[in-house]
């Protein structure tokens, strides 16, 4: 049994584990992960307002060190943490993704609105979206994923100031508010 699993999970994951215990365990395992540096991150900024918070943030974004004098120490933790490349990224790598991408373009676009929307928001993520004050299904966050999706497969998109990377950490940081929210909302309890 995985602890603290959302109430929601209880009935479908004992079903799912007298199927296939171990896929059930590992799904429902990566859908508890969390992000402990980002996490730490987001909480640093929770004291200040929303304008000063989006600034720090973006002057991070730009490694702008002028920006980042009253910054929280756990959100300069956090950018240090990830602004440099993994010794396992071979750029050259990338090409034959960036390649199939565009290719297969409206194959992705179909996966990405049938399974991430459809599926998605009927399986339990249209509640974090309601008990986060997120609209679900709002137009403007599929043209947010959409553009992430191009920009990360652009030739240098991944790298340091490329805009899939911003994209990218960006949607760290709100995953990480999205959970803090969850968690306070009293509405996403646990067993």
């Amino acid at each position: 049994m995985i602890p603290h699993l959302p109430t929601d999970y209880v009935e479908g994951y004992a079903r799912a584990r007298a199927l296939d215990p171990d896929l059930a365990d590992a799904y429902v395992e990566h859908t508890l992960v969390r992000d402990p540096l980002a996490d730490a991150a987001m909480d640093s900024l929770w004291e200040f307002d929303q304008e000063k918070s989006s600034r720090l943030i973006r002057s991070a974004m730009e490694d702008d060190e002028e920006g980042l004098r009253e910054a929280p120490e756990a959100l300069r933790e956090f950018f240090n943490s990830i602004s440099h490349v993994p010794d396992f990224f071979d750029p050259e790598k990338t090409t034959a993704g960036t390649r199939a991408f565009y290719k297969y373009s409206d194959l992705f676009f179909v996966g990405l609105v049938l399974d991430s929307l459809v599926t998605g928001l009927s399986e339990g993520l249209g509640k974090a979206f309601y008990i986060t004050g997120r609209t679900a299904g709002n137009l403007r966050r599929v043209k947010q994923n959409t553009r992430q999706l191009i920009e990360i497969t652009l030739p240098g998109g991944l790298d340091r100031q490329g805009e899939g990377w911003k994209l990218t950490v960006r949607i760290r940081l709100i995953h990480s508010r999205v959970r803090r929210l969850l968690l306070e909302s009293g509405e996403w309890d646990v067993k």
